[in-house]
C-alpha cells in the first residue's frame, strides 16, 4: 500500500524514497546488534530524555557571540508543515525554506551564528 500512495502521490521521487528505505532497512537488517524496532526509528536513544535531564531552560541571548550546530534536517521536516499539501500535490512552494530562514533569522538577531549540519 505505501508503493502504491508514493507512486500516487510523488511519482518518480516516491518511487526514490522508497527505494531509499528498502536499502536502509536492508543495511539495518545486516548491521550487528539491529534489531525491528531500530530498523523504524532515527536518531540517538534516549537523547532527549539525557538532554532534558542535564539541560536547563535559557535565553538564546546568553548565547550571543557564540556558534551553535543545528540540525538542517529537523528545520526542513518541521517547515513542510507549513506547507505539507502543496509538496504533497507538487505545486511549487518554498514554505519550508522559508522557515529555516526565519529561524537563521531568529539566531543571527540574538547574536547567535548558526551552523546548519545536514
Amino acid at each position: 500500500p505505501h508503493r502504491r500512495l508514493a507512486d500516487e502521490y510523488c511519482g518518480e521521487e516516491g518511487r526514490f524514497l522508497d527505494s531509499l528505505r528498502a536499502q536502509v532497512r536492508e543495511v539495518v537488517h545486516h548491521c550487528p546488534n539491529s534489531t525491528e524496532r531500530a530498523s523504524r526509528t532515527m536518531g540517538v536513544a534516549g537523547l532527549s530524555a539525557f538532554l532534558k535531564r542535564s539541560g536547563k531552560r535559557t535565553s538564546l541571548s546568553e548565547f550571543k557571540g557564540k556558534r551553535v550546530a543545528v540540525d538542517g534536517n529537523v528545520w526542513l521536516h518541521r517547515g513542510t508543515y507549513s506547507c505539507a499539501v502543496e509538496l504533497v500535490a507538487g505545486t511549487p512552494t518554498n514554505g519550508h525554506i522559508l522557515y529555516c530562514r526565519r529561524m537563521a533569522n531568529l539566531l543571527r538577531s540574538h547574536g547567535v551564528f548558526a551552523v546548519v549540519v545536514f
